[in-house]
């Protein structure tokens, strides 16, 4: 257990309250949204797509945070598979399914049976990281493992591929704490 996990377990709530975010951006769908936390609320998550606005009712923050994950993972399930879809048609590439879960390191894997899973954080990338990802995951259809004739792939859909990996490694240490928190 990290110590995120045992300060939220032990239930101090100053600490949990300081992982709320006020704001959230989601660069992937040019998405921006506006937290606000009622502790006072039945638990719930309330979105208003309108307003751009995020109402987290939950007595706890960690419970807060748990909302929080639930909705990023349903926004990411909104869009990703669609995402990938028109991608494998742009490259030819074929999958069996999709999933979106919330990882801690990993933003993609494909199966060897052509499940590819995708982390629903991949939406607080810039659009071209997300591409570069679904194009690498695509490839690994092809190809399961990193060999030169995998990166051959990557590269004939996705040119620019170095420089999409080092802006998801430069971005990955500034994601929000309250992505990284395992709830539950």
């Amino acid at each position: 257990m990290g110590m995120f996990e045992w300060i939220l377990r032990a239930g101090i709530q100053d600490a949990s309250a300081q992982m709320l975010p006020q704001r959230i951006e989601l660069p992937a769908i040019d998405s921006s949204w506006e937290v606000d936390w009622r502790p006072e609320k039945a638990a719930a998550v309330e979105c208003s797509r309108v307003l751009g606005r995020l109402t987290l009712g939950h007595p706890r923050a960690i419970d807060a945070i748990g909302g929080l994950q639930t909705w990023l993972k349903a926004e990411a399930r909104r869009h990703l598979p669609e995402w990938l879809a028109l991608v494998a048609e742009d490259t030819g590439h074929r999958y069996k399914r999709v999933s979106v879960r919330l990882q801690r390191g990993r933003w993609g894997s494909c199966s060897t049976s052509g499940t590819i899973s995708l982390n629903a954080k991949l939406l607080m990338l810039p659009p071209d990281a997300v591409r570069y990802v679904l194009v690498h995951e695509l490839c690994h259809t092809l190809h399961m493992n990193h060999s030169p004739a995998f990166w051959a792939e990557v590269t004939r859909h996705q040119p620019d591929w170095r420089l999409q990996a080092r802006q998801i490694r430069a971005l990955q240490r500034g994601l929000p704490v309250w992505t990284r928190v395992q709830v539950s």
